[in-house]
């Protein structure tokens, strides 16, 4: 008898018996007819690209024909609509929901022919210029799995438990966004720490609220990050290069990328200079919106870092004389987030209302007081080694403000819980705050050194005297003025644990070893309100030749 030989199966045909018997879903034979069980997700349901009508839910499964059904609270009808594929990740769907009504709850959940995820809820956006006029963000950064647990903890014990008093749906309504601003993971090219260790541990606040990331050196090589952040919308570069910006309330928040990804011969900063004209439009869009009261920006790398140096960048500095530049012509406060050195730290521009603050780490290893070398800057106020959030409220309205809180989850050993007792720091600007009064000033010489004495603090709306900012002037020889601005001339430099400003006079200052002359000085008081009062009258006092220093 003739041996029957089988013909060798085409590769096409094996590929594609292997996707129909990975993607089909399986069911129980125990399950009860016409039961759906539940499905199974790589990553469960998360939110991006919010806005006052509308949301963008991904979630990534082996599953056919997926449906999101989507209904508003209250209501009984769901509206099913068919999710779209990711070209370059077949695996990971994205459902972009429009019209939706502001300010409002919706439950949402995904379905296969067989098998049904959970109900999720999200709320979207106030609008603004409507009723509401408070809303709330979390910030955090560097949640790379140096200690996937602290993420994890950050989101349950911190975020869940405090801002949403332990109810994460809650938290749906109490927070609009929750932004990351930058080293989601620690090699963004292995698709295993996205899944395990940063969407993981982002469970269960990411189906509820939305995620608003900037892109950190550890993020690069930066395909699933875009994938996953849905960052190339249109197919082009310049999306990963520029990033997003969201209008909330009277707060313009704007997401950019300190990362070098492009070189151009000849132009060695060139993803930088499209990024600039990119934040230059809108700012120009920020100043002429009378409804914008405050801008904040994120990126991942510091202009100045106190305890890790080595990680500032130039470009990142750039973005920062921008926001300086903006509100110096407008008036209208702004602020930056940043990341990269583990440590938290807050601090402000000299010359006008603008925050500088590091949202750091969430889970990365924390940059411990004299592990590197480190820079007391002058526009830093505090710094502080270890894992926390940041919780900032906007507040629209009569008094427009932008608040924040520091909530301490503890370093290496401690474990903080984030509770009040332990808030590391809290701060408030108002767009309407009122400067301190004029002060007036004296000036004497003594044994070579010459002494200013202003007078008292007054501030009209009750804030505290924050610092001083002396200058002082030769009335022969070139005339440049000597700025005396920073730590010493503040009520608080928290330096190596320690406030190193405690009890200090901030209304005198002396100057020893000046040469001989005549000199003209002035002072200005700064409020805890970031507003300063004008400039006293100038006074002259002269240090004679024969003094001895």
């Amino acid at each position: 008898m003739q041996k029957k030989h089988l013909v060798p199966r085409a590769p096409w045909a094996t590929l594609c018996l292997s996707l129909l018997l990975v993607l089909t879903p399986w069911q129980p034979a125990s399950a009860a007819f016409g039961q759906k069980t539940e499905l199974n997700f790589i990553v469960e349901p998360y939110l991006i690209k919010p806005g006052s009508d509308t949301m963008t839910v991904m979630f990534e499964a082996f599953c056919l024909s997926p449906t999101l059904c989507v209904k508003e609270a209250g209501t009984s009808s769901w509206t099913r609509i068919a999710p779209s594929i990711t070209p370059v990740l077949p695996t990971l769907r994205k459902t972009r929901i429009t019209g939706l009504k502001a300010d409002t709850t919706y439950f949402y959940k995904v379905e296969t022919l067989l098998r049904k995820s959970p109900e999720y809820r999200f709320h979207t956006w106030p609008r603004t210029g409507g009723d509401k006029t408070i809303a709330r963000l979390v910030a955090i950064s560097d949640s790379q799995g140096d200690h996937p647990e602290r993420l994890a903890d950050v989101i349950t014990n911190g975020i869940i438990a405090v801002e949403g008093k332990g109810s994460v749906d809650a938290c749906s309504e109490t927070i609009s966004a929750l932004l990351v601003t930058g080293d989601l993971v620690t090699h963004g090219d292995n698709k295993a720490q996205w899944v395990n260790e940063f969407f993981a541990n982002l469970q269960p606040l990411a189906s509820r609220v939305p995620l608003i990331p900037a892109l950190g050196n550890h993020d690069m090589t930066p395909f699933f990050y875009t994938c996953y952040f849905d960052m190339f919308p249109d197919g082009s570069l310049e999306h990963c290069l520029k990033l997003s910006r969201y209008n909330l309330l009277n707060t313009m928040i704007l997401t950019l990328n300190s990362n070098d990804l492009i070189q151009v011969d000849g132009l060695p900063d060139a993803g930088g200079l499209l990024q600039r004209e990119w934040l230059l439009d809108h700012l120009y869009d920020a100043q002429d919106d009378p409804a914008t009261d405050f801008v904040l920006a994120q990126f991942h790398h510091p202009c100045k870092s106190e305890l890790w140096p080595p990680g500032e960048t130039e470009r990142s500095c750039r973005f920062v004389a921008m926001l300086e530049r903006f509100t110096a012509d407008t008036g209208k406060p702004s602020l930056h987030l940043f990341g990269h050195t583990h440590a938290y730290s807050r601090g402000q521009s000299r010359d006008v209302p603008h925050v500088w603050l590091n949202v750091a780490p969430t889970a990365g290893d924390i940059d411990y007081w004299g592990e590197y070398d480190m820079a007391d800057y002058d526009e830093f106020q505090k710094s502080v080694d270890e894992f926390g959030y940041c919780l900032i409220t906007l507040q629209a309205g009569e008094r427009p403000a932008v608040e924040m809180v520091r909530r301490s989850g503890g370093n290496g050993i401690q474990w903080f819980n984030y509770t009040d007792d332990t808030i590391a720091d809290a701060f408030a600007i108002h767009r309407d705050n009122q400067a301190p009064e004029m002060p007036g000033i004296a000036a004497t010489e003594y044994a070579g050194s010459l002494f200013l004495q202003g007078t008292d603090f007054i501030d009209p709306d009750g804030d505290a005297h924050l610092e001083s900012h002396w200058q002082l002037i030769a009335e022969t020889g070139d005339g440049k003025v000597i700025d005396i601005w920073g730590n010493h001339t503040r009520t608080e430099n928290i330096w190596m644990g320690e406030n190193i400003q405690d009890g200090a006079d901030i209304t005198r200052h002396a100057i020893p070893e000046l040469p001989t002359g005549t000199y003209s000085a002035r002072v200005r008081y700064r409020d805890e309100g970031l507003a300063w009062s004008p400039w006293s009258e100038a006074v002259s006092a002269t240090l004679p030749p024969d003094t001895i220093r």
